[in-house]
């Protein structure tokens, strides 16, 4: 137990370099919103335009 409570993770150089990983920015989840930005968006206008297409517009063929 004592090695524990002496061991100090801002002293180990792996550590350190392994940290940045950890934080939040760099998780999968993020990676993949990031991957296209504007798909939400554009996604919802697509089904906007479809629906005014669809039942705005009277077709008088």
């Amino acid at each position: 137990k004592m090695a524990r409570l002496s061991y100090d993770p801002t002293k180990d150089p792996w550590a350190r370099r392994h940290a940045w990983r950890l934080h939040p920015a760099f998780s999968l989840r993020s990676s993949i919103f990031k991957m296209a930005p504007g798909l939400g968006i554009a996604t919802v206008l697509f089904a906007g335009y479809m629906a005014y297409n669809k039942f705005g517009t009277s077709s008088k063929h």
